[in-house]
């Protein structure tokens, strides 16, 4: 089993936002005793911070856009009584209704039960081993990266595992 983070990307935006803020005082600050002893050493100071701050906004990465797909498990319903492994078919349809490649070449798909990670993918047939008892299964589709989208594209699947059995890996979307 792999383990990965998830970082969400939309927190750098706020971190940058932070950092370019924190520059914008200081220079300010610098700028104010500059100018009380040698102007020239002010608008130095600031062109710098000026740049700095161009810099983390230039680099810093904004949210990922979800697929324009819509995610769903074929033949398993919120609430179903299912063995364990239990068998999720991931499948996509795009806006006007045709079917989407899941999860795409450029994405994983991450996989939890009660909030712990247990799997990741490249396929949408999966099978995730859960003791006997109420679930809850997290599917997400992440970037190539292991980074979440922005809004997720997931879905929360509640189940009631009531024994171990061979899986039935013959599910379509």
């Amino acid at each position: 089993m792999d383990a990965h983070i998830i970082f969400p990307a939309a927190s750098l935006g706020i971190l940058a936002a932070w950092g370019a803020s924190s520059l914008g005082i200081v220079a300010g600050s610098v700028l104010v005793i500059a100018d009380l002893h040698k102007r020239r050493l002010g608008a130095i100071v600031l062109a710098a911070s000026a740049l700095a701050a161009t810099g983390t906004a230039l680099i810093t990465p904004w949210p990922v856009a979800p697929p324009a797909y819509s995610l769903s498990a074929a033949h398993l319903h919120p609430g179903a009584l299912v063995t364990s492994p239990v068998v999720v078919t991931l499948c996509g349809r795009q806006p006007d209704g045709s079917p989407a490649a899941v999860p795409g070449g450029d994405r994983v798909i991450y996989v939890a039960v009660d909030g712990k990670q247990v799997m990741s993918a490249t396929t949408p047939l999966l099978a995730v081993t859960a003791t006997p008892g109420k679930h809850v299964l997290r599917v997400e589709i992440l970037t190539k990266d292991h980074v979440a989208f922005s809004p997720p594209l997931l879905i929360d699947l509640p189940v009631t595992v009531t024994r171990s059995a061979a899986p039935d890996l013959a599910t379509r979307c």
